[in-house]
């Protein structure tokens, strides 16, 4: 009679024995939540079903100790990673900068921008040989399109247009005019000067003449500069022939910043 009131508990605690050893290999469905308040170790985590997908929470870091500690450990991702919020380090905007480890190559070729318009980043450095034909800061344009005169001669001279510009570091300036321009009296001139911060560019005075009065000519000129940090003042001086009235119409001139 004893045995037989001590088999059923035999059955029991074995039932118990394989389930928890895994030998049963069977599914345990949770509909609850289920809250662990220890640390939970698993060989595989699969979140979400297919088609489905779920949101996995995670409140602290996530960190790779299945090699030496304070090797270098990385978390791995066999796959694609999507991220629909903003990527920063420590906090965004902060001291410590996103860091990048490897070359960085654009899936598509020609396709995708780094930065817009309206979200630029500040400044870039490099080391190396930049390769974008066609990339140029571009600081501004001063023009004009009424018509403008001077009576100024000799060594002295109007300004006929300006830009001021600012560069945070040490650059070229590209300066380039052209403009359209006459004299009232046949056979008489206009001239042109480069300037920047007041100082006359070598090599940039050009002088057109007017084979009859108001007859119309093309003046232009485009200078490298090197220029330090800071702020600087890209003009435009002319004069004319003594006695003379010179006109100036639809001219432009273009100040574009290289970097060193």
């Amino acid at each position: 009679m004893k045995t037989k009131r001590i088999l059923p508990y035999l059955g029991g605690a074995m039932i118990i024995v394989l389930g928890l050893t895994g030998i049963a290999a069977a599914k345990i469905t949770y509909n609850e939540e289920l809250e662990v308040n220890n640390t939970g170790r698993f060989d595989s985590v699969y979140v979400g079903k297919q088609d489905v997908g779920g949101v996995t929470f995670f409140n602290g870091t996530i960190v790779n100790s299945t090699t030496t500690s304070g090797a270098n450990n990385p978390v791995t991702f066999g796959d694609n990673v999507r991220i629909d919020g903003t990527l920063f380090r420590t906090e965004a905007g902060g001291s410590n900068p996103l860091k990048v480890d490897d070359t960085v190559i654009p899936q598509s070729d020609n396709t995708h921008s780094l930065g817009s318009a309206t979200n630029q980043f500040k400044d870039g450095y490099f080391s190396g040989t930049l390769n974008a034909p066609g990339v140029v800061a571009s600081l501004g344009e001063s023009s004009g399109i009424s018509s403008t005169t001077t009576t100024a001669s000799g060594s002295n001279y109007d300004t006929l247009t300006e830009k001021e510009v600012t560069v945070s570091g040490n650059s070229t300036l590209f300066c380039n005019f052209t403009g359209y321009f006459s004299n009232d009296t046949d056979g008489m001139t206009a001239r042109i000067y480069l300037l920047v911060d007041d100082q006359l560019v070598n090599q940039s005075v050009r002088v057109g003449t007017s084979a009859q009065a108001g007859h119309s000519f093309t003046l232009a000129t485009s200078n490298l500069v090197n220029v330090e940090a800071g702020t600087h003042t890209v003009k435009i001086g002319w004069n004319t022939s003594d006695s003379t009235i010179s006109t100036a119409n639809n001219y432009a001139l273009d100040v574009l910043e290289i970097k060193q």
